[in-house]
């Protein structure tokens, strides 16, 4: 078994970013969407900063995402979110494409400048 450099713990708070996020949409929805749930996303906008510092990290993290830690992503969402099991799967895998998407396009803000 190859040893792993960077573990996984960038790419938990971006999938946790994704998940809180999507989760926040869906209640402020819930009953039609008023100004005033703009609020209710402070949380998630005050982790914003966070997540971007950790995208270069999360590349690498990608890079070499074993099994293991895949399983224990799928574990971290279970136990964050008390989602089913049998639904968590697809929570990580669109997650997981977030933060692909999301690395993808701080790589192409990057070559905008150059």
């Amino acid at each position: 078994m190859e040893e792993q450099k960077f573990g996984i713990e960038n790419l938990k708070k971006i999938v946790a970013f994704g998940c809180d996020l999507t989760r926040q949409i869906n209640q402020s929805l819930e009953d039609g969407w008023q100004w005033t749930d703009a609020f209710s996303f402070v949380d998630e906008i005050a982790t914003i900063p966070g997540v971007v510092k950790s995208i270069p990290a999360v590349k690498q993290e990608l890079s070499e995402l074993s099994l293991a830690e895949r399983e224990e992503l799928l574990n971290y969402i279970v136990e964050k979110f008390d989602i089913p099991n049998d639904k968590v799967e697809a929570f990580v895998e669109h997650a997981v494409a977030i933060a692909i998407s999301m690395v993808a396009l701080v790589e192409e803000w990057k070559s905008l400048k150059s």
